[in-house]
Formats: structure tokens, sequence, C-alpha cells
């Protein structure tokens, strides 16, 4: 097929100055919040296993590590700078070893895309670089990405699959977008933070695997060691979202100074999150691969399964809308890895317009005309655990700093307010409790007895818009229960619903999954994979993605057994507690 003249490269003219001033900030936050949280995780895991020895005093006068109650800030920072230096060389022989990651030769892609490799060396030439180092995953899912960029050129990483199945006008876009990052000077840490990930997860996912072949306290063992190093791939995630989601929309600029097609840029993330779909469709479930390394991925690869695996060339725009008309859409990214697409979309089809270009999608002027008034008390309730905590801690801070101001006064009945250390913690738990329980029954609605199945789930997401998740929708949904077996999915990481349209991720009370599998595995939701089921639970979108919360599932060829999901009860009890507990504090201090 032939393709378009390559455009020559340019400076963006939305950007001044330096092209790292604007992701400045993140970066730095980014860092010292990965600092202080590693800081506080190493000396608070030393100062519990020193408690854990004196309590038990084994071997006999042992009464701790002098060791463990030394501080090791310095060298913990010295620990991560060498980590972050390190980064790229660990990267290429972890993906080497455990993907096949090898060098992409200028031979191999002069022979498939000659366009391509002419544009690269155009851009480099044009800004002063050395070539980036090309690579390529010879088999797996169709992903691209960057890391490294220090003190050499950064690596960019390309899937055979990749190569295969797209066109070069949208492989520019992408390689402009990967290039984009090294413009931006964000590799480094993002790198890094990505190394993390992909060693926590890979872990977890090849020991969850081995586990299969174990029985007995041998497999529960493992089991725990497996679920917890899920938990700490989660919270590294958590670390790096928010850097990832602001990276990716400066990438999503810088990216035209070097491709000035943003309608390649739009087909190119159309194209990807349809193969990225398909892809979780025949497996049924992600790639570990684009889980671990999803904030180093151009797009979200949750958004590509719901509500990726759903879109079809005539309903993007109804089914994206929400994505750029819900006026609650920047509070629901807190999770999120990246922007959601129809925001990206958006906003590419309005640089094409500024180009005079026509953009092959856009949203339609429709939605934006229904779009409902912003409500601040609803966006207070989807909120509220965070507004109670902030609440709670801060009326209780109003007094102690009164307490403070008392004595000087003469209002010596206050001065106690002052004194008191616990004040702040009792008051930060009560907020968070009572903020937790002001949205339970919003959050999860009876699901009413008649409720009629469906199994075109696909409808129900272009029906539902302008919607906060505290405002739970009851479902319905008839399906198969797919996801990968055994160990992988004891806390129901990745078990999703596939109905006649896509693929849709089921939302779990996490705590009682992994209950059920330690004591009671035989009645785990996972023993229906692969099986016909109705799920009734609450439809919810936030962040570009969409997710079902479980709270009845019954396989169709056993109605008399299945699976209820204690979440809304765990919800309220933990919530009486964290409140009580507040109000202990309170009261004792």
């Amino acid at each position: 097929m032939a393709q378009a003249p390559l455009p020559p490269p340019s400076p963006s003219p939305a950007r001044s100055g330096p092209p790292w001033l604007a992701l400045a900030i993140p970066l730095l936050g980014t860092a010292l919040l990965v600092l202080c949280v590693t800081n506080l995780a190493i000396h608070t895991g030393l100062r519990w296993a020193n408690t854990l020895l004196r309590w038990v005093r084994w071997p006999v006068r042992l009464y701790g590590i002098a060791a463990f109650d030394q501080t090791y800030t310095g060298w913990i920072m010295v620990a991560l700078l060498g980590l972050t230096l390190a980064s790229p060389w660990l990267l290429d022989n972890l993906l080497s070893w455990a993907y096949g990651q090898r060098p992409l030769s200028s031979l191999h892609l002069q022979r498939q895309h000659p366009d391509l490799l002419q544009h690269l060396r155009q851009t480099c030439r044009h800004q002063g670089w050395q070539l980036p180092q090309l690579r390529l995953l010879p088999e797996g899912p169709p992903v691209c990405f960057s890391y490294g960029g220090w003190p050499g050129p950064p690596r960019i990483v390309v899937s055979q699959s990749l190569l295969d199945q797209f066109s070069s006008a949208e492989l520019r876009a992408l390689y402009s977008y990967e290039m984009a990052h090294q413009a931006n000077g964000d590799l480094l840490v993002i790198s890094t933070l990505g190394l993390g990930q992909l060693v926590t997860y890979t872990a977890y996912w090849r020991l969850a695997g081995w586990g299969e072949k174990l029985t007995g306290i041998a497999a529960q063992s493992l089991g725990a060691g497996v679920n917890a190093l899920y938990l700490l791939f989660w919270g590294l995630r958590q670390l790096s979202l928010w850097l990832s989601r602001l990276r990716s929309q400066a990438a999503d600029d810088r990216a035209l100074s070097f491709c000035d097609r943003p309608t390649d840029h739009q087909h190119a993330l159309l194209h990807l999150t349809a193969t990225l779909a398909g892809d979780s469709q025949r497996q049924g479930h992600l790639h570990p691969l684009v889980v671990a390394l999803e904030v180093l991925l151009p797009l979200s690869s949750r958004a590509a399964v719901s509500p990726g695996s759903f879109l079809r060339r005539p309903n993007v725009d109804t089914l994206l809308a929400d994505d750029r008309y819900n006026p609650y859409r920047r509070w629901l990214l807190t999770q999120a890895s990246h922007p959601s697409l129809g925001d990206r979309l958006a906003w590419l089809a309005s640089q094409a317009t500024a180009r005079g270009q026509s953009p092959i999608w856009g949203i339609t002027t429709a939605a934006e005309a229904s779009k409902p008034p912003f409500s601040p008390s609803l966006l207070a309730q989807q909120k509220g655990p965070l507004l109670g905590l902030l609440t709670g801690g801060a009326v209780a801070l109003g007094l102690w700093l009164v307490g403070g101001l008392a004595e000087p006064l003469g209002w010596y009945g206050l001065s106690s307010f002052n004194q008191d250390g616990d004040l702040l913690r009792g008051g930060a738990w009560l907020g968070l409790g009572l903020g937790m329980l002001s949205r339970i029954n919003r959050l999860y609605p009876d699901v009413p007895p008649g409720l009629t199945s469906s199994s075109q789930i696909g409808e129900v997401l272009v029906n539902r818009r302008h919607r906060l998740p505290v405002e739970g929708q009851p479902l319905q949904i008839e399906g198969t229960l797919v996801g990968p077996s055994g160990l992988a999915n004891s806390l129901g990481q990745q078990v999703y619903l596939a109905s006649s349209g896509g693929l849709i991720k089921l939302g779990w009370t996490t705590i009682q999954l992994g209950w059920m599998q330690l004591l009671q595995p035989q009645y785990h939701p996972k023993q229906w994979l692969g099986q016909p089921v109705r799920i009734k639970g609450w439809g919810r979108r936030a962040g570009g993605n969409f997710w079902l919360d479980v709270a009845q599932l019954v396989p169709l060829n056993h109605p008399d057994q299945g699976f209820i999901d204690q979440g809304p009860w765990l919800q309220t009890l933990l919530s009486l507690g964290l409140a009580l507990a507040g109000v202990a504090i309170l009261g004792w201090g």
C-alpha cells in the first residue's frame, strides 16, 4: 500500500523553553515520593521485626538486633540512585531473559518499513541526537515503549506483531510518541519505576505458574508469597500513576513536532487499542508484559480491554463521548495510567482541524450539548473517604492550634488540646470512617430481584454516560468467565466476563478472595473459569475504564452453587471500626 509522503520534522509551536520544564515538578515529586515511601517501608519493617524478636525472645536472650533500630536513609538514597542509573542495562537483561528481546537491525526495519527508518534518521539528525537503540520483541502482543536515555541514547522497543499489523504512517506516529519522551526528558525516572514493576510482576507471574504444580501447605505458602509480590507491584504502580498520566499528555503534544499528522496519531491509538483488546480476548487476559509495563506504553492496557474491546468504527464517538464530556472526568483519573482515550482523540481532532486536516474521528457536539451540570455534592459523595479524612484531620489540627493559643490568651480550659498527641490521629480516623460510611448506600444500591439478564454489555457502556462510580448501576449480565488460572488469580486480579461484544473486568473484595484462597479454595470464583455464568453487580466507569463490581455469581451449569461478594458488609464494618477507633483514641486522649 502506498504511504503518504514523510512530513518534515518541525518544532512544536505550542512549546517554548526547555522541553523538560513542564515535567520537572512531577519528575522531582515522584522521585521524592518513591524515596520517602521506600525509606518508610524499610525502616518500619526493621522496627516491626525487632518488636517481634523482643516479644518472642527467640533464641534465648535475644532482645532484638541493634542494627534494626538504626537509620539508613543515606544508604537508601545511594541505592535508589544506583538503581536509577543502572535501570537501562537491568531492563535490557530482564527483557532479554524473560521476553526474548533482541536488537532490531536497520536491515530488518528497512525491509519492512523503509519510510519509517528514513523518518527516524531524519528526526534524529534534525534534533542532533544519536539514533535510538532499536529493540525487537519477536513474540507477544503488539506493544511499543521506550526506556533508558542515560548516558547513551534511549531504547525503543517494538514487537514483531506491531511491525506486521501496523502501517508505516501509524508506526511513524508511535515512534514519534516514544521520541517525544526523550525530548521531554522523562525516561530515566519512569524507567526505574518500570523496572520495579517488571521485576515484581514477572516474578509473581512465573511463580504463580510454577505453583500450579504444588498442593497442600507448599501451594498455600507459595500463594502467600505470590500475593505479596502482586501487592508490591500494585504499590509501585500507584507511585507512578501521576507521572505516567502527565508524561503521556506531554508526549502527545511533543510528538506532533516529529510527525505533524494528528490523524496518523488517531489511527495509531485506535489501532493499538483494537489489537491489544483482540490479543486479550484471544488469551482471556492481558499479556503479563502489557500489565507489567503499562506505565511505559502509549495507552492504558486496562482501558484497551474495557471499553476497548467494545469499540467498533460506527460507535467510537458515542462510546468515548463520556471520556470527553463527563463533567467529573478530571476527578476520576486517580487510578488511570494515561489520559482517557476519548480525551486524547478529541484533542488530536482539534489539532488536525487547526492544521487544516480533516480528523478521522472526533467527539460529537451533540454529546457536549447533553452534558449534565456539575454537582459538588455528588462529587463530595464520590470522594467521601478522602473528604472525611481531610475534614477530620483539619478539625483536629484546628483544635490543636486553638490549644496552642489558649494558654497565652488565658483560655486554660482549652490548653489541653495542644498537649494531646493523639488528637490528629483520632480525628483523621474518625473522619475517614464517617466518610466511607456516608456513601455505602449510594455505592451499593439494592439489586432488584427481577433484573433482566443481558449479554450486550457494550450497549450498557454506550448508554451509561456522565455518571460517577459512586452511582452504582445494578446490572445482570451473562457470559463466560475467563482469566488466568491458579495462583495468578488468587485475589481476582484478572477475572473477566466475556460477553458477545468483548471483555469486562470484574471487581471483587480482595480480602474475601484472599481468605477463601487460603482456607476454602474450593469455593473461590476462579474454579468457574471457562464456564458460562450469570453475574449480578454494579456497573461503574471512571478514568476511561469500565468494570463490574460483583454482588453475586451463579454458574449456569450449576445454578445451585455460586459466590456472593461481601463487599458492602465488609466496607460497612471497616468504616464503623475506623470511626469507633477514632472515637476511642479521642476519648482516651
